[in-house]
């Protein structure tokens, strides 16, 4: 007699239930990543506005003017229209793990934008006091691919601090609308 055919139905049914649950969690987890992409295209689709500036240390800021009026949602708002200066708030480039200087938010647009030349980067926005090492924290950016694009941020007034860790070469810039 086989070894399945000696097991009790209480196990055999233990045993089909993991099967179960590996098969959700990889068709879970191969469906998200599609998403992920997706979503990014879209973004970048609808930006209707891009301002570029040359790299500089995280400690300056640099202030640019928009160009065009950019519009700007999120699911369940109406879509507002606004123009204004740009202010640069803290740039990090290289290709390896950097930490940048503390900078302020004020509450008003603001946005993350990222420039990585081949992948496996991530980018965390850290609380001022916060440690990565100590807390732990989500990437509000992660790459495993070149990718040039630039997201809003929905963050609390507050001091924050850019942290890289990637090996390849990048440059993240944290900018706000004033």
């Amino acid at each position: 007699m086989n070894s399945w055919a000696r097991r009790d139905k209480f196990s055999k049914a233990l045993i089909i239930a993991g099967l179960v649950v590996v098969g959700i969690i990889t068709v879970a987890g191969c469906d998200d990543n599609s998403n992920t992409t997706t979503t990014t295209q879209q973004e970048a689709a609808s930006s209707s506005t891009s301002t570029t500036a040359a790299p500089t240390t995280a400690s300056s800021t640099t202030e640019t003017t928009a160009t065009a009026a950019s519009t700007t949602s999120l699911p369940g708002e109406t879509a507002t229209t606004s123009t204004g200066r740009w202010v640069e708030l803290a740039t990090l480039s290289g290709s390896s793990d950097k930490t940048g200087d503390v900078f302020t938010l004020t509450g008003a647009p603001a946005e993350l934008s990222f420039d990585i030349t081949q992948g496996d980067t991530a980018i965390y926005l850290m609380e001022e006091g916060r440690s990565l090492e100590m807390n732990g924290g989500f990437p509000e950016i992660t790459s495993m691919y070149a990718v040039k694009n630039s997201t809003r941020l929905l963050l609390e007034p507050g001091a924050y601090y850019l942290i890289v860790k990637a090996f390849t070469p990048y440059t993240v810039t944290v900018s706000e609308q004033r």
